[in-house]
């Protein structure tokens, strides 16, 4: 939007100004690797680079922890499992890294991943497995050509039976051995 390309202008010029009065930071942040990279023939470029980061960590973190939390809020049981998986801890770091808390983050993006889909145009034939709902007309299987344009469905996928037992509920002790099948399916993000 206009606001958030405006905001990004005031971001930019903002280290501008750090850095011609030295008090630049030394750490590596996206807005020194943007303006320092070479790759961003214009202003304009840039500015709309930090209007995607901008926008895109907005709404996927926002979605991501509004989901989770309202799958949580309907589940209370996975929440006292998760305080006495912390208790003793009082370290807000060690609660970050434990694996209950890793297996409620992953279950919250299987359950709502955070786009609901991606196009990719393919770089090679696929032949896919078959249905079991082959008729003499049709082969058990069918041939994707190099070079089509297919649409991967996360929902679909994650919600499949054929990956995962019981798919629309919130349940993330799917995580603690999850199957092959399991973990290849899962794509919050991209292919």
């Amino acid at each position: 939007s206009e606001n958030t390309a405006l905001f990004a202008r005031r971001v930019l010029a903002s280290y501008r100004e750090k850095v011609k009065s030295g008090v630049e930071s030394s750490d590596d942040t996206l807005i020194k690797l943007l303006e320092n990279s070479g790759a961003f023939a214009t202003e304009a470029e840039k500015i709309a680079e930090i209007t995607g980061l901008i926008s895109g960590g907005f709404h996927t973190t926002g979605n991501s922890i509004g989901f989770t939390l309202l799958e949580l809020a309907k589940n209370p049981k996975i929440i006292e499992d998760y305080r006495d998986n912390i208790k003793g801890t009082s370290n807000v770091y060690d609660w970050a890294k434990s694996d209950c808390i890793q297996r409620i983050v992953r279950e919250g993006l299987r359950m709502h991943p955070v786009t609901s889909h991606i196009w990719r145009v393919l770089d090679k034939d696929i032949h896919t497995k078959s249905t079991g709902m082959s008729t003499k007309k049709a082969s058990s299987h069918i041939v994707i050509p190099k070079g089509s344009i297919i649409v991967v469905c996360f929902p679909s996928v994650h919600r499949s039976s054929e990956h995962y037992n019981h798919p629309d509920t919130f349940d993330p002790s799917r995580w603690i051995n999850p199957s092959k099948e399991a973990m290849d399916a899962f794509m919050p993000f991209a292919l």
